[in-house]
């Protein structure tokens, strides 16, 4: 699960044990430099130098979207590559209890709940998404946003919503446990999020198993998962763009029914039992290659 001290330590043992070694990557490591008090450019091709090693030694490397295969092929890592997203619990995440927490939060039935849910740190673009939602939220009396989530960034988040004008329509819920998100999502209407740096979109995968519509910023993961005019809206890191989209939602609830019913059918693809079984699979096939490749090397010549 990761290239660095514990995984490089998991990669000796394999290497003693002539044990296949598969990684699962699911990290854009550039996309996290500014957490190290050293200069980018003098960080950024000793991290990439190492995570190009780290992949060219194992057996499979599994990235959760095609496009994050092609970064790695980009950065010089030549082994096998196979997409495979993380999986999530559909049936549960479809069970959440929509009138506990629009009860708790005193909001009326005609109100529509934008949803963000995530770390609140510098590259998930939290504050690129309430400029974004900013007009409606300020325009329309019946719209409020939840922000489901802590970090680093949510003073800064506070405060821009503050400036903005909009800190009454702003939801900051904080952390909440895992198994309680789905209550949030049921009682939203629209998700909404803006991070580039998802590497798979998990997020999306959950609100679509919540019957969510979604606007999102095209990029990465979550262009693997969501799909533009069918479950929801993908656009350009442009705040007039997504206003735009997530006002077109806001506006057409026969759109937003269409939306949730398609995000709720797709949600199935990603699940965790269709996961867990082509993992499975692929275990079995790095393992019969292995078990091939030692028994070759035996072999009287």
């Amino acid at each position: 699960q990761s290239p660095w001290w514990l995984g490089r330590l998991g990669a000796h043992l394999a290497r003693r044990r002539h044990l296949p070694l598969v990684l699962t990557y699911h990290t854009l490591v550039t996309e996290y430099l500014h957490y190290i008090p050293l200069p980018r450019r003098v960080v950024k091709p000793v991290l990439l130098a190492l995570l190009r090693q780290y992949c060219n030694t194992s057996d499979l490397v599994i990235v959760p979207t095609a496009s994050i295969g092609d970064v790695l092929r980009e950065q010089g890592v030549t082994t096998r590559i196979v997409p495979l997203p993380t999986g999530v619990d559909v049936a549960h995440l479809a069970q959440g209890n929509r009138q506990m927490i629009r009860e708790k939060y005193q909001l009326s039935p005609d109100t529509q709940a934008l949803i963000y849910v995530g770390r609140m740190a510098f590259e998930k673009s939290v504050d690129f998404l309430l400029y974004a939602v900013a007009k409606p939220l300020r325009e329309r009396k019946n719209v409020v946003l939840f922000l489901v989530g802590s970090g680093p960034y949510a003073e800064n988040i506070k405060a821009i919503a503050q400036q903005l004008g909009v800190a009454h329509k702003v939801i900051f819920v904080g952390s909440v446990p895992h198994d309680d998100v789905r209550h949030y999502l049921a009682a939203s209407d629209i998700f909404v999020f803006a991070s580039r740096t998802e590497t798979q979109g998990i997020v999306i995968a959950e609100a679509m198993a919540a019957g969510l519509p979604c606007v999102a910023v095209d990029a990465y993961g979550v262009s693997a998962v969501l799909s533009h005019g069918v479950d929801g809206f993908l656009t350009a890191p442009d705040v007039h763009a997504f206003t735009l989209s997530l006002e077109t939602l806001l506006d057409s609830p026969t759109l937003r029914q269409q939306f949730a019913d398609n995000a709720r059918r797709n949600a199935y693809k990603f699940s965790a039992e269709a996961a867990a079984r082509r993992l499975v699979s692929l275990y079995e096939e790095v393992i019969e290659s292995r078990k091939a490749r030692l028994a070759s090397r035996h072999e009287p010549t």
